[in-house]
């Protein structure tokens, strides 16, 4: 139930930047304060106490930011409230979110505040607070979502918080908007009206759920960013205003949840997770704006701001209409070095200007350089080392997987990846749709409108790379995970033995079952080989409960789940398996349900392994970078790790080898080759989730590859057919193991 805090008990600190040295200035940030200072302390909206609001604009340093949230969550007893408004930086090495201050450079983000300090000065354990809730409109506020930045469970653990709430004004890859002419920025705005005037058709308290589904609808209303957010416990509950609109309730259809737990389901596809959690890594831009109502360009993502022009006016190149068309620095006349596929380059220059050969096929390997958007991906990894013609940064894929699953996938929306389980060389890294790099790589008009076309694309986001940074409810492909901690901790002597599992098999603690329909008889009693063979959901959920959730998660750690540090080289999106679900939800996450999520890269990791008779070699696509005179700069040799014994790889790819040659997984056979498949349908909310991860050997010997295909399509739609991913594997293996 919901419940409003009690001013007298609670504090709110608002953070904004609104003046820059070398940023675009945003005067909409002022207002923002102003504006959210007057409704959180109206007495009919919350009526906190005016000494318990704290405005701190233009923030001086970090430690003046941290200082002021310890001490106001020293004094709240009840909930603390901490806004911030700005620019939003991201560090290409880490891909962790900076606050911008007055005086921050946007390639230096040490010169702002790392959002991670912020977050522990508002979980701080020695702070009495119960509740808190942060707000940040700034770009890429949605990265606070991910990885490490939103694992505050410990924290909030030691602190004795009951319930947390992340709000954020856009996705991890997006910018915030500031619409010339508008009083506040486009989410505060409409964040200040609803507290302010209320959301018709709500109850009489407006908690942070209800907020979050009002900003959502209204912002989508109007093509804006949309927001993001993340809830621990009770933090959804939580209550900022008391509703002005209750009496005129009219009913308003309401838009996508908050990530939560999903119901409970009654048969395959299993329960939806939360909203897949995107980890695509936007660059560091530069400004490109015009002389008045501007686009600029923070972080590679236009920002719209109310006035360019005067004092404000940063400088750099005009073109005939005095718009900007690149960066303040020209354009030097020396050549860049390339990205190598194959020993043939796969990038090319123009003096200082990137171009393309096959530029959609390499765009997720390559990622992009752009004289106006900066540079994402290899690019702009080893932007240091191509800056220098002549050198070269040597790439592990193989070009003709790389093209049969580019191919395979044609016009559908999904991801390929593919790996040497040997020796961990990526094969393949394709996502789809893609982009062309070259058609925005300088700085021109034609430039920028082809980059609005791309990042403006929210239906089928180009620009995301789905294989290494889109996770979905893998569903029934995670049983693979489960199936490999029932044999390494005993509870199955191999995939033989009979598991006395129910058919259908009910839920703990609960009236509802997870049964396979399709195969009843097969499913009942089943062995793991059985289980796998026809994806019998009601063995691996029982297999989850018995087992218990620590050794699940303890297995799926091993294989990769829950590091958000990994990388290939670049950083990879974190595949989750949650902690301390009851006993019902350890059972759907068992087949890959509940709060389960995982990347294409992370369950080829999982058929790697278990090809590779249990050791996991870190897959990587750079084998070498050299400078302009053929030095070797760096050749990292890859981790290799025993992630399960070679009996329990042994006794799994018997089962998966069992479900292509008479299963689920038949239309991953290929004539002369050994190959084992596990796949799924999942769901996530209203998609619908195509799963294959599998591998392959020629029968005679010769190159593995394993391999993991997604394929995207609304349920009902026929936009992903049950399968569709499957002959895309085997297209892309038959090209690896044909060439030896």
């Amino acid at each position: 139930m919901a419940t409003l805090p009690d001013p007298a008990r609670s504090e709110a600190v608002l953070v904004g930047a609104h003046t820059y040295g070398t940023l675009p200035d945003l005067p909409a940030v002022a207002r923002n304060l102003d504006g959210l200072r007057g409704v959180l302390t109206d007495p009919a909206v919350w009526g906190l106490r005016g000494e318990r609001c704290t405005v701190l604009a233009q923030p001086g340093s970090a430690q003046q930011v941290l200082d002021t949230v310890k001490e106001a969550a020293a004094r709240a007893t009840d909930t603390l409230f901490v806004y911030y408004g700005g620019h939003g930086l991201i560090d290409p090495h880490t891909d962790e979110l900076y606050l911008a201050l007055p005086d921050s450079v946007h390639d230096r983000e040490y010169t702002a505040l790392r959002y991670e300090y912020l977050r522990r000065a508002v979980l701080d354990p020695a702070a009495g607070v119960r509740r808190t809730v942060v707000v940040l409109d700034c770009c890429y506020s949605g990265r606070a979502l991910i990885g490490r930045m939103s694992a505050s469970d410990e924290i909030a653990d030691r602190a004795a918080v009951e319930g947390t709430c992340l709000l954020t004004a856009s996705a991890e890859t997006r910018a915030a908007l500031s619409p010339p002419g508008e009083t506040y920025t486009a989410f505060t705005g409409e964040l200040i009206t609803a507290l302010g005037e209320g959301i018709p058709g709500a109850s009489d308290l407006i908690d942070m759920n209800t907020l979050y589904r009002h900003l959502h609808r209204t912002l989508a209303a109007k093509s804006r960013p949309l927001p993001q957010q993340r809830n621990r416990n009770t933090g959804g509950l939580i209550a900022l205003a008391r509703n002005r609109a209750a009496a005129a309730a009219v009913p308003v259809p309401m838009p996508p949840p908050p990530p939560s737990p999903p119901p409970i389901p009654t048969h395959r596809p299993e329960a939806a997770a939360p909203p897949p959690r995107r980890g695509r890594k936007p660059s560091r831009g530069q400004v490109v704006g015009a002389a008045a109502a501007a686009l600029v360009v923070i972080g590679g993502t236009f920002f719209a701001v109310t006035q360019l022009g005067g004092d404000e006016d940063k400088g750099g190149a005009k073109d005939k209409d005095g718009n900007a068309t690149g960066p303040s620095v020209a354009p030097s006349d020396k050549s860049l070095g390339d990205i190598v596929v194959a020993g043939k380059p796969v990038t090319g220059s123009t003096k200082s200007q990137r171009t393309y050969a096959d530029g959609k096929l390499y765009a997720p390997v390559t990622g992009y350089r752009s004289l106006a958007f900066s540079a994402a991906g290899l690019e702009a990894l080893h932007r240091k080392t191509l800056d220098d013609g002549g050198s070269k940064v040597i790439t592990t894929i193989d070009p003709a997987v790389q093209k049969a699953a580019y191919e395979a996938l044609g016009d559908a929306k999904g991801a390929a990846i593919a790996i040497d389980p040997s020796n961990g060389n990526i094969l393949a890294l394709v996502s789809t749709p893609s982009y062309d790099p070259a058609t925005f790589s300088g700085s021109t008009t034609d430039d920028q409108k082809a980059w609005l076309k791309l990042t403006g694309d929210k239906k089928n986001d180009p620009m995301l790379n789905r294989a290494t940074r889109e996770a979905y409810t893998p569903g029934s492909t995670f049983e693979l995970v489960v199936a490999a901690a029932a044999l390494e901790e005993g509870l199955y002597a191999s995939v033989d033995e009979a598991t006395a599992s129910p058919n259908p098999y009910t839920l703990p603690g609960t009236a509802t079952s997870v049964s396979n329909k399709s195969a009843p008889g097969s499913c009942k009693n089943a062995s793991l080989r059985v289980a796998l063979r026809y994806s019998c959901d009601n063995v691996f959920a029982k297999a989850a409960v018995d087992l218990g959730w620590a050794k699940v998660k303890k297995m799926a750690d091993k294989f990769g789940f829950n590091d958000d540090k990994r990388k290939m080289p670049i950083t990879v999106g974190t595949s989750v398996f949650p902690s301390d679900p009851t006993k019902a939800e350890t059972a759907l996450s068992g087949v890959g349900g509940f709060e389960v999520t995982a990347t294409p890269f992370q369950m080829a990791m999982v058929s790697a392994v278990l090809a590779n008779d249990g050791k996991l070699v870190s897959p990587h696509m750079v084998s070498k970078v050299t400078d302009a005179d053929g030095e070797a700069q760096n050749r990292d040799k890859p981790d290799t790790t025993q992630v399960v014994s070679q009996r329990t790889a042994a006794e799994l790819r018997k089962a998966m080898t069992a479900a292509v040659t008479g299963g689920t997984s038949t239309a991953a056979r290929i004539d002369g080759a050994d190959v084992g498949a596990t796949t799924a349908l999942a769901q996530s909310g209203s998609d619908r989730i195509d799963w294959c991860t599998a591998y392959a050997q020629p029968g005679s010997g010769g190159r593995q590859v394993a391999i993991a295909v997604v394929v995207e399509g609304e349920a009902g739609s026929g936009g992903s057919d049950d399968g569709a991913a499957t002959p895309i594997a085997r297209k892309a293996m038959e090209a690896a193991i044909a060439r030896r």
